[in-house]
């Protein structure tokens, strides 16, 4: 048969000529073999890429004289500006021989440690393929998983000794004071807590211990604390995700620096008592140990209320912290297509590393020198176990802490709810943003701008009481108030045609949220804006949010006499006591612009109607939803 090999020929074997029998014999194989060999080759096909003409292209980009992309476009790309990008590409050079640029086999020049480090630092940002950048750096995806590989390894090598080190006695002096500070709780030096990443090709036999029901896929959990600057301080990744913070806290080396006695000592003190250690903020999954202050979850007493809302307001810092993580770094946000743990633990640190670093450069960090503590020989003392996991210290400093910032003038933790606490901080925030503008125009120009008084503050609906409470804290800021605006944004709550219901105050639902509450707000404001306007010499504005359908009101006008009577017919056809509300904004804004021109100062008032918008204050009435459906259409 043709396919059939032909018989192969054996020498003759004899002493003498055995060695060159056995040469001829091997040649006519190899020969055979050859005639044999007609089918194709299942070699890869050779792609020829022009690294050279990548480099040239990344040159004139980014790193000329006069580039291409400036430095915005250059940090939106990259994540950092571009000296911290150079710095890190030569101490990448310096540190690993890989990324030197060296002559491949056939003496043709490789790539430049420029793209090199563009191509990793390009998969981490944006969380892509290997092979996205070869068109572009011409360089191969098997080449480009290596460049991120090295890159991470190097980078944990170099910076991880200063950029993912524990605090040094220094730094927790400065974590110390910019934490009370700014949220007025001494001796926290930062915030713990967890999160998960997803583990797209997690190897068949480990799915099982990377899942958890709350999660479709494999994930990868990291421990984190960060401080408010956003600075990681300790990150542990690696632990299986169906695991929960408990589990990977009795995994983490968090607190082994205390066991073997090389941790900083840093103590302070609260409520005139002392405490050895500085503490972290977490919630309420984590134990009661000494060194975690944890939330009330349903306080009675003032006190613990502030406290509630300033220890849950300050340990959003590591939330913030994973969301600006993430959001940086692509490939945190995107399933995870490396198949080690280690691979992955070297990408997340790598990540976190060049996050402080850009926080450094940026000039945000609390602690951006890093001085280190004389060197001490480690020591396992077994009494420090207990000292950390001491309930009675937990419990003796969550009531240090109340009672500071109970003693301590807070006027944002002041609020009866979460809403008034929530306005009330961005009132705070608009005042002092607006009176240092203040005075930055008073130095040039002697004159003051104006300030809004947002009243967004006010929950719904308004009570007299509420109301009376926003202007007093508003009139404790003393800053100057040229625009009073009751728009639906700023201090109208706007319900309409709502079911017959009497406010707190005893009052007709309607007119109290729509009228009465901007009403008593104005007259409790109105000598702050005349004194304003005396002073500044700007126009003050009254501003009141009227309706169209203030016109559908009774003949007689408003009916005070019966504005609570439930068996009147504007509470059961028409629906008359919204028309009725706006009607009374309508009129006391011109009967107040009268008496202000009358008196003198120079205060306009004016009366809108902000038109139609489909929003939530439609839900009580389904032919005005239908008419504007229909309008639309």
């Amino acid at each position: 048969m043709a396919d059939e090999l032909p018989p192969l020929w054996f020498p003759p074997m004899s002493s003498d000529d055995s060695s060159d029998s056995s040469i001829l014999f091997f040649q006519n194989l190899i020969e055979e073999a050859e005639l044999q060999d007609t089918g194709t080759s299942n070699r890869r096909r050779y792609i020829e890429r022009q690294r050279e003409e990548g480099h040239e292209t990344l040159m004139a980009d980014y790193f000329v004289e006069d580039p291409k992309y400036n430095e915005d476009i250059f940090r939106h790309r990259f994540r950092m500006s571009k000296r911290l990008f150079l710095k890190i590409v030569s101490d990448v050079e310096e540190n690993d021989p890989w990324f030197v640029e060296a002559p491949d086999a056939r003496g043709r020049k490789g790539f430049t440690p420029l793209q090199k480090v563009t191509s990793a630092i390009k998969q981490l940002a944006t969380g892509n393929t290997p092979d996205e950048n070869d068109e572009y750096l011409h360089m191969a995806e098997r080449t480009s998983r290596e460049c991120l590989e090295y890159f991470c390894d190097t980078v944990c090598k170099i910076y991880g000794p200063e950029f993912l080190r524990r605090p040094t006695s220094h730094d927790m002096a400065l974590l110390y004071q910019a934490h009370e500070e700014k949220h007025h709780l001494p001796g926290m030096f930062g915030s713990l807590d967890c999160t998960h990443f997803v583990w797209r090709f997690c190897p068949t036999e480990y799915r099982g211990q990377y899942m958890r029901g709350d999660h479709r896929y494999p994930t990868i959990m990291l421990e984190a604390v960060a401080s408010q600057d956003l600075w990681f301080w300790h990150a542990f990744a690696g632990p299986p995700g169906s695991q929960n913070d408990i589990n990977v806290l009795q995994q983490s080396p968090l607190f082994l620096t205390e066991r073997n006695g090389t941790a900083p000592k840093c103590p302070f003190y609260v409520n005139n008592h002392l405490y050895k250690r500085g503490y972290l903020l977490v919630d309420g999954i984590y134990p009661s140990w000494s060194v975690f202050v944890k939330s009330i979850p349903y306080p009675h007493e003032v006190n613990e209320k502030k406290f509630k809302r300033q220890h849950e307001a300050a340990r959003k810092d590591v939330e913030r912290a994973f969301g600006v993580l993430k959001g940086k770094w692509g490939v945190l946000s995107r399933p995870m297509r490396a198949r080690s743990v280690k691979k992955i633990r070297n990408v997340v640190y790598t990540c976190i590393i060049l996050h402080n670093m850009i926080l450094k450069d940026d000039g945000k960090a609390i602690a951006p020198v890093h001085i280190r503590d004389p060197p001490v020989e480690p020591a396992l003392d077994d009494t420090v176990l207990g000292e950390l996991l001491n309930e009675d210290t937990h419990w003796r400093l969550k009531h240090d802490l109340i009672d500071h910032l109970a003693s301590q003038d807070l006027p944002h933790l002041l609020a009866d709810s979460d809403e008034d606490y929530k306005c009330l901080n961005q009132c705070q925030h608009f005042s002092a943003k607006f009176k240092h503008f203040c005075q930055i125009d008073m130095a040039r120009s002697d004159w003051s701008v104006f300030c809004f008084a947002t009243l967004k503050c006010l929950t719904t609906p308004y009570t007299l009481m509420s109301v009376n409470a926003f202007a007093d804290s508003f009139l404790a800021l003393n800053i100057p108030l040229n625009i009073l605006m009751s728009m639906l944004e700023i201090n109208n709550a706007g319900i309409m045609f709502y079911p017959y219901q009497l406010s707190q105050d005893g009052i007709e639902m309607q007119l109290s949220t729509n009228h009465l509450g901007h009403f008593f707000l104005t007259k409790l404001l109105l000598d702050k804006m005349k004194s304003t306007t005396l002073a500044t010499g700007i126009e003050g504005r009254i501003v009141n949010l009227s309706s169209v359908v203030h016109l559908r009101i009774y003949k007689e006008g408003i009916k005070f006499d019966t504005l609570n009577d439930k068996n009147r017919q504007h509470f059961k056809i028409y629906k008359l006591a919204y028309g009725q509300s706006k009607m009374a904004n309508l009129l006391h804004a011109n009967e107040l612009s009268r008496f202000l021109k009358e008196e003198g100062p120079n205060v306009t008032v004016n009366s809108i109607h902000p038109g139609l918008i489909m929003t939530n204050l439609m839900r009580h009435s389904i032919k005005l939803i239908s008419v504007y459906v229909c309008a639309r259409v």
